[in-house]
Formats: structure tokens, C-alpha cells, sequence
């Protein structure tokens, strides 16, 4: 998570293989438990997936069935291992598609792993607090977004926060999905959304909040009482076994005529 410009290659046996710059090498070795690290050369002089490619040669695992990881590999880089390793078997574009295997394997989190979950969201839940702190009327969001981005980085949240960009949006932006922070000034009873995530040892968070800067219209407090009482229902309804499909039925069935917003 902290060095880019990175491949593993997972074999069915034996040990995994990290493909790296060649700077990174020595700092990988120490952050991993892996003792298989290879690297490459930066362009125009080598590639990655030139690397990698030689990588799988070497492992005599050019010719068997390759499995791509599709959320983090460029088309780019798929196509060269394909031209690359003509003897290996790649899964079709809709097999890529749904393989979620990789996402099934991390649903089981350990001991471990829980606590720097939670790690991660005592550090975002700090970072919201700190944007709240700085709302106000004649404040631009990109500051309210700055004083969040300070205290999460100052309590440990990794500089790879580019996964979480922090959202500030007031007036008629907050209607849009995803903004990104602009120089807009917040407005005396405005409605502001923050939404914003750490990054702790490789583990995500993230939060969403909206907040009311004065007093709320009607429509806004119909809103608020309807979606607090959405959620409600939804975290009592969460227990083992239950899917998190049927907790989203219990969510849209609560918000009623505001289930059309989803």
C-alpha cells in the first residue's frame, strides 16, 4: 500500500513473488514478510509487465491459467501480458470480471487485522471532527478540507490518501456524487457534506457526514429524522449470518419515497 508501481504474482504453490521498482526493493523486503522480491528499471528502459512477464517465465508459470486482480490492473498492462506470455491462458473478459476471489479471502479479517481497522477509523473520526470544528459561514471548503487532511495525516494515516479524496460540499454542490473540494464559501443554515477516509498499515476507512450550519428548513428535518430512522433499523438488524443484501432492503423499505435517492 505505501510503494506504487508494484505487481505480486500468486502462485498456487509455493511463494509469491513481488515485481517492484528496483528503489523500492530494499524498503519492500522490510515491510513484508516476503523474501521474493524482483525488480525492474523505470521507462523507457524496462516495464513492469516486461518484468513480470520474464518473472513467470522464470517460475514456469507462463503456459498455465493467469488470474488478473481487474481492480488494480491497467488494460494497458493486461494486453503486453498477453502479447508478452502467448502460451499462457488468460480468463475471458467476463471471467475477469467476477473473479472476487481475492475480496472473498479478505472478508475473514483476524485479530490483527480488526484492530488496525479500527486504528483506521479512530484516525478518520478524528479527521471529521476536525472539519466540523472548521465550518462556519465565510469559510471555503477546500479549507475545511485542508484542516481534516492535517489531523489525519498528523495521527498516522498514510500520504497514500489519494484512495480517499476529502469531499467538502456546500450549496448546490452537495448534489453532486463526488466533488471535489472548491473554493465555494459556506452559507449561514447552508447543508455541507464531509466525506473523508484514512489509510493505517494498508487499512481503509471511511465517513460521511452532513452537516447544518444554522438552523434546518422543514424539508431538511423530515430528511434527517427519516434516514436516522433507516439507520437504526439497519445496524439493529446486523448479526452473523444475516446478508448484507437483506440489511439493504431493511434500509429502502425505511427511507420510504427517499429510496429513490439511492
Amino acid at each position: 500500500e505505501k510503494v506504487p508501481c508494484a505487481s505480486v504474482i500468486i502462485p498456487k504453490e509455493g511463494e509469491p513473488t513481488i515485481v517492484t521498482l528496483w528503489l523500492d526493493v530494499t524498503e519492500l523486503k522490510k515491510q513484508t514478510f516476503l523474501n521474493n522480491v524482483q525488480g525492474y528499471v523505470a521507462p523507457p528502459v524496462d516495464f513492469i509487465f516486461a518484468k513480470v512477464a520474464k518473472t513467470l517465465k522464470e517460475q514456469g508459470l507462463d503456459r498455465g491459467n493467469l488470474a488478473i486482480e481487474k481492480d488494480w490492473v491497467h488494460v494497458s498492462l493486461f494486453d503486453e501480458l498477453r502479447k508478452a506470455l502467448p502460451e499462457a491462458k488468460f480468463p475471458e473478459a467476463s471471467e475477469t470480471l467476477l473473479f472476487t476471489w481475492i475480496d472473498e479471502l479478505r472478508m475473514n479479517r483476524s485479530p490483527e487485522e480488526v484492530k488496525l481497522s479500527r486504528k483506521a477509523c479512530e484516525i478518520t473520526d478524528a479527521g471529521m471532527k476536525a472539519a466540523i470544528d472548521a465550518i462556519k459561514p465565510g469559510v471555503k471548503e477546500i479549507e475545511i478540507a485542508a484542516e481534516a487532511e492535517h489531523e489525519i495525516v498528523r495521527r498516522g494515516s498514510s500520504a497514500w490518501i489519494s484512495n480517499h479524496p476529502i469531499i467538502v460540499a456546500s450549496g448546490t454542490r452537495k448534489f453532486i456524487t463526488h466533488p471535489f473540494v472548491g473554493e465555494s464559501l459556506i452559507q449561514k443554515n447552508d447543508v455541507v457534506v464531509i466525506d473523508l477516509g484514512a489509510v493505517y498499515e494498508g487499512y481503509h476507512s471511511d465517513l460521511c457526514r452532513t452537516i447544518i450550519v444554522g438552523n434546518p428548513e422543514e424539508s431538511v428535518k423530515n430528511a434527517f429524522d427519516t434516514i436516522l430512522k433507516a439507520q437504526t433499523e439497519c445496524i439493529n438488524s446486523i448479526a452473523p449470518e444475516v446478508k448484507v443484501a437483506t440489511i439493504d432492503e431493511i434500509a429502502r423499505r425505511a427511507l420510504g419515497e427517499y429510496s429513490k435517492y439511492l
